[in-house]
């Protein structure tokens, strides 16, 4: 029964696997890709920058009655709410089958059998851990304290000898393989591999077949009637943004906005993917634009244009603050002059977190395409205008090149061709015309 079982899930998967392999043949790997890529692993800057912060000027705006009530009669479109919308939902959730669990099962077996026989951790740990923080570290976490992890993942690392690895084991991140490096009274340093139990492609599109039965049957038979038949749950939502759908727990769901542009009441959507679920809508309610009073919305009128005003302010004090420094005056006394927060730090990657900041990629992208000594024009990011000086750019060397460049391409690589033939074969599945009529007929 077993190899029976295990024969058909082979007759699913081979072919797939051939096809990916030979469409992913054809897939060519760009020198500016593979440039790229080392640039965002491997390549450093240290810079210094000013920020700037608009609300520091909103305090010295003055503000008028008139002021508002003038930009009001100016913006009026700002303050229409417009067409809501109420809905009703059911919702399909995207998890695991059987199948995907039995896989995943299989592949962490496969693993804990090959360093078994002698395989490096490290190294298997970089090549098919899909933890992708740890993974590139050789699955190593460093010290871990209690607390920290999964209650399941914590009982195997303190009760673990040092330099042994763990039998696979699971928790809801999905199957880990755990070694321990060393061990003190309250912390492990440890290394883990993770196979993930994920969705496969076929179960989602099984799931969605589900959704698309359910949609055409609610056409026949009516959204809450097949509801109730398949005891399936029923979410409310009242005055939904038609331009900004937001349902429940899934948050922006902007795949929904055209179908809610022109629906009516009574009408019903197609399965839309919202990330974690497949949803169907059906309309409720739909209201007309309304405009807000002024009164409504005069403290909200306020603080836009003292902000409009404070942010002219700000974005010139940054500009003087560049001009100073193009005239050879300091950097940091350039900008305390102009009243910014002044900051430096070193070997920043394209991913690193930035002080005063967070991560963001724009103020990284701006700080890695300037040349060295060169200070940037003012850029706002949030709630401040930005200004960036290179102080210095590490490269990686030739001879770390030439140690890791193969086996980099061929990680791009194989990085680039996963995700041209997922998205292809997610395409060519949406676009499919094949209709099931199989629910007519009982089945």
């Amino acid at each position: 029964q077993f190899v029976n079982m295990y024969a058909n899930q082979l007759k699913d998967i081979v072919p797939k696997q051939k096809l990916q392999n030979y469409i992913a043949s054809f897939i060519v790997l760009q020198d500016n890709e593979i440039i790229r890529s080392l640039i965002e692993n491997y390549e450093k800057v240290s810079i210094e920058y000013g920020l700037f912060p608009i609300e520091n000027d909103t305090q010295f705006i003055k503000y008028s009655e008139e002021d508002g009530i003038n930009y009001y009669n100016a913006n009026k479109n700002q303050f229409l709410i417009k067409n809501k919308i109420d809905l009703s939902v059911v919702s399909f959730q995207v998890t695991p089958s059987i199948d995907d669990r039995d896989i995943a099962y299989s592949e962490i077996k496969e693993i804990y059998n090959s360093l078994k026989s002698g395989d490096n951790f490290e190294e298997k740990a970089k090549s098919v851990s899909q933890d992708p923080n740890s993974a590139k570290e050789g699955g190593k976490l460093g010290w871990l304290k209690k607390g920290m992890m999964a209650p399941e993942f914590e009982k195997i690392i303190f009760s673990q000898r040092k330099g042994i690895i763990s039998k696979p084991f699971k928790t809801k991140y999905g199957w880990h393989i755990v070694k321990v490096y060393n061990k003190r009274r309250d912390s492990v340093n440890v290394g883990h591999i993770l196979i993930k139990i994920v969705p496969s492609n076929e179960t989602i599109f099984n799931i969605k077949d589900n959704a698309d039965n359910f949609v055409r049957k609610a056409q026949i038979d009516g959204f809450e009637n097949i509801s109730k038949h398949n005891n399936m749950n029923i979410d409310t939502f009242e005055h939904i943004d038609i331009n900004q759908p937001v349902i429940g727990n899934y948050g922006k769901v902007f795949r929904l906005k055209e179908f809610l542009k022109n629906a009516k009441i009574g009408d019903i959507s197609l399965p839309i993917n919202a990330g974690s679920a497949f949803i169907v809508v059906s309309v409720n309610a739909r209201d007309d634009s309304t405009l807000l009073s002024y009164n409504n919305v005069k403290d909200r009128i306020a603080d836009s244009v003292k902000i409009g005003i404070a942010e002219t302010i700000t974005k010139g004090r940054a500009i003087g603050a560049v001009k100073d420094v193009n005239n050879r005056r300091g950097f940091s006394r350039a900008v305390k002059n102009k009243s910014g927060d002044y900051y430096r730090i070193k070997d920043i990657t394209m991913y690193s977190s930035i002080p005063g900041i967070g991560y963001n990629a724009k103020f990284n992208g701006v700080a890695f395409a300037l040349k060295k000594g060169i200070t940037s024009k003012p850029f706002r990011i949030d709630n401040n205008y930005v200004v960036i000086k290179l102080i210095n750019r590490s490269q990686i060397t030739d001879d770390k090149m030439k140690n890791i460049l193969t086996d980099f391409v061929l990680s791009v690589k194989s990085k680039k061709q996963k995700e041209i033939f997922s998205d292809w074969f997610s395409e060519i599945f949406e676009n499919s015309k094949i209709k099931d009529y199989r629910y007519q007929y009982g089945y």
